[in-house]
């Protein structure tokens, strides 16, 4: 049998994947996040794997230390990958694992004599993969618990009378980490600030745009689409519509006798009347139509893939509606509101301004035949 088809396929690395992973985005994310941490952890034993093989290091030690690793990387990932943090603010548990690496290196730091120096390297290592991950908080404790942790594992081994254990070398060393640890978590911390400062004003931004975005395309009294982002996606129909020979239709609405509610009960209820049109229309219209106003108490109805019989079933719907709900009520009389309204269906290869015409002279035709009523061209 040759190597390559000892080799496994790519489709077999996908599924392994797959199965790491599994296929919630969020869980997936946690997940590679532990299994980087899992990796610099395994490579460290690996090491000591090696001392032990070489004589550095005792075997006791070594089943000890991988014993303790294996079991936390075991929980860590079994936790996440089946869904038990899923529901935390941060799904990786990424303070308790980095507060289990640092606890893992001082545990080596105690029973490994080899390499006790690049212990101390590796908890600096680690604070420095906290400050992009914990908040400024989080990074305190994680510095201080280290240093506590440190001192503890000091104590411990003097109590113990471990063979070849300098109190006044290991005292030097804690004293060195006590003033290194705290100075890099501090430095962490900021670092951490400086990255939340990024995020909020990232977010920021985005909301600014998207406010910007609103101001661009919408109108600030009703909230509609507004005259200039309606133009735009009427010319994109237009496009459509010569690429797939889908019809459409356009609708001109206007509120009768608006000059009168204005005059008589004042610009509030006027413009209370407009929002109450766009509040109304969004129960009947098509969840692809778009409304917008127009100009005034003017709107405009866009209706993708509707011919001139389905529109005008649509405008009927609508004005329907409004007979039942839309009006107010001043010192308890109740006052309707009607529209007129001019539908048409767009024709291949002509202006959109044509369009327009058209639909504007078929409500010209609905006004002047007694309002509160719908006309096509």
């Amino acid at each position: 049998m040759s190597h390559t088809a000892l080799a496994p396929t790519h489709a077999e690395l996908k599924g392994v994947k797959a199965w790491l992973l599994g296929s919630d985005p969020t869980r997936q994310l946690a997940l590679r996040r532990i299994l980087m941490a899992d990796v610099l952890c395994l490579s460290i034993d690996l090491l000591r794997a090696v001392g032990a093989y070489l004589g550095l290091i005792s075997m006791d030690h070594l089943l000890i230390q991988v014993l303790f690793d294996v079991t936390g990387i075991t929980i860590f990932y079994l936790l996440v990958r089946l869904g038990h943090t899923r529901h935390f603010k941060d799904p990786a548990v990424t303070l308790p694992q980095i507060l289990f690496g640092l606890s893992s290196v001082v545990i080596s730091y105690g029973l490994i004599e080899v390499g006790r120096g690049a212990a101390l390297q590796i908890l600096c290592v680690l604070l420095v993969y906290g400050m992009y991950r914990l908040t400024p908080r989080q990074i305190m404790i994680a510095g201080g618990l280290t240093v506590a942790m440190l001192v503890g594992m000091v104590v411990a081994m003097s109590r113990m009378a471990i063979p070849g254990f300098d109190i006044q070398a290991e005292t030097m060393n804690m004293a060195l980490s006590a003033v290194l640890l705290p100075v890099l978590a501090f430095i962490a911390k900021r670092v951490s600030e400086m990255r939340s400062r990024q995020i909020a004003q990232s977010a920021e931004l985005s909301q600014t745009v998207e406010r910007l975005r609103e101001l661009a395309t919408k109108d600030a009294l009703t909230g509609l689409t507004n005259r200039r982002h309606m133009l735009t996606l009427m010319e994109d129909e237009c496009q459509r519509f010569e690429r797939t020979g889908k019809v459409f239709c356009v609708a001109i609405l206007d509120i009768d006798l608006f000059k009168r509610i204005n005059d008589e009960h004042g610009h509030q209820m006027g413009d209370a009347v407009l929002k109450q049109l766009a509040s109304l229309a969004f129960g009947t219209l098509r969840a692809s139509d778009v409304f917008a106003r127009w100009g005034g108490e003017e709107f405009l109805i866009l209706m993708p893939d509707s011919d001139l019989a389905g529109a005008e079933q649509s405008l009927g719907r609508l004005r329907e509606h409004l007979s039942q709900h839309w009006g107010f009520e001043v010192e308890g009389q109740w006052h309707a509101v009607t529209l007129s309204a001019g539908v048409t269906q767009y024709r291949q290869g002509e202006d959109l301004a044509l369009t327009l015409e058209r639909a504007d002279r078929a409500l010209y035709a609905a006004k002047t035949h007694g309002r509160d009523q719908a006309k096509s061209a």
